[in-house]
C-alpha cells in the first residue's frame, strides 16, 4: 500500500498534462481541510505537507 501515489503526487504528475485532475485533487484537499479539523491539525503539524500544499496552491495562480 506505500507504493500508490498519494494526492500531491497524482497533483506533481498531472500539473502539466491533466491540469483538471490536478485541480479535482486540490479541490478535494480543501473540502477535507475545511471540514475535518484533525486533518487540517496534521496539515500545519507536518513541515513536508504544509510545503507539498503551498506549491500546490501556488501551482493555481
Amino acid at each position: 500500500p506505500d507504493d500508490r501515489d498519494g494526492l500531491f503526487d497524482t497533483i506533481q504528475r498531472s500539473k502539466n498534462h491533466y491540469q483538471k485532475r490536478a485541480y479535482q485533487c486540490i479541490k478535494c484537499m480543501v473540502a477535507l481541510f475545511s471540514n475535518c479539523p484533525v486533518a487540517y491539525q496534521i496539515l500545519q503539524g507536518n513541515g513536508d505537507l504544509k510545503r507539498k500544499w503551498t506549491w500546490a496552491v501556488e501551482w493555481l495562480g
